[in-house]
């Protein structure tokens, strides 16, 4: 079984991370490889920075035709909001070349049953793209969420920020202004989505700062949903398989920087040894799109 984790930015290496670090602990899974292939184009120029829709889903398309040549993953999981949005309009996707779930849906899933038990108000933070395309908020409103709960807030630059970022100083400020300037949030309990897979590496950062605001949070972040949809996908598919330990393996189309290096190293290293190890063996691949 070869899975494939896929992302527009760092986030994606938690549920990496998070996958292996499972497939190690448990004795159900017998995943060969597992590969997080990087799914921008350049370091400063990702989807959201993409002048049109129609230029996201294109350079999108072409990257999933290449990694599923390259790696032919009996599963993809798709660990990026931003691209999940625009998934099923993929050419790839409509022809059904390979299974794929992707971080939108299991977030949406899991974020449905805490709005069903408790009626606390919940504060969707995302990218502009993912914010733009308001598929969370669709799929909720359309589950039987009323629409007066939800406050999908828009975050730009807190990804990139994370991402070169290690001490948090930036990030944090970021936030400060970001929660400081949303007049829709009142004081009191809430749900906090965190609607980035980068955001996940800062989740206690993201509860520290609306605190700061008088505000009571629950934090819910789909990286850690993700790896529960990953074992129930894999424990229907391969039950009585035997396991062995995944081969491990990190694609880049550029050089990452020093920066997002020693952040990312810092991130990972309390949730997967094996996957620190990938991170400081990269693959440069200059033809993945």
């Amino acid at each position: 079984m070869n899975l494939a984790i896929v992302d527009s930015g760092i986030g994606g290496l938690s549920v990496f991370a998070l996958a292996d670090a499972m497939f190690r602990r448990e004795d159900s899974y017998a995943v060969s490889s597992l590969t997080f292939a990087n799914a921008s184009p350049e370091d400063n120029y990702g989807y959201n920075s993409m002048p049109t829709r129609v230029e996201r889903i294109e350079t999108f398309d072409r990257f999933l035709n290449r990694i599923f040549d390259r790696v032919k993953p009996d599963l993809m999981y798709l660990a990026c909001n931003t691209l999940a949005v625009i998934l099923p309009e993929t050419d790839f996707f409509k022809a059904k070349r390979c299974p794929i779930l992707d971080i939108v849906s299991t977030g949406v899933n899991h974020l449905c049953e805490e709005l069903h038990t408790e009626g606390h108000p919940v504060a969707l933070f995302a990218t502009p793209t993912t914010v733009q395309e308001g598929r969370i908020e669709k799929a909720l409103i359309a589950s039987g969420i009323n629409s007066n709960r939800l406050v999908s807030i828009a975050c730009p630059g807190l990804a990139d920020s994370i991402a070169a970022d290690p001490s948090g100083q930036m990030t944090e400020k970021i936030l400060c202004e970001i929660v400081q300037s949303e007049s829709r949030l009142h004081k009191g309990n809430l749900f906090a989505y965190l609607g980035c897979t980068h955001y996940g590496y800062r989740s206690e950062m993201f509860a520290r700062v609306l605190r700061k605001f008088d505000l009571n949070p629950k934090i819910l972040n789909p990286n850690a949903f993700a790896v529960e949809d990953l074992r129930a996908w894999l424990a229907s598919h391969l039950s009585n398989a035997s396991k062995g330990d995944p081969e491990l393996s990190i694609l880049y189309r550029y050089r990452l920087p020093e920066d997002t290096k020693k952040a990312l190293e810092s991130y990972l290293k309390t949730l997967s040894p094996a996957a620190l190890v990938a991170l400081r063996n990269y693959n440069y691949c200059p033809d993945l799109f």
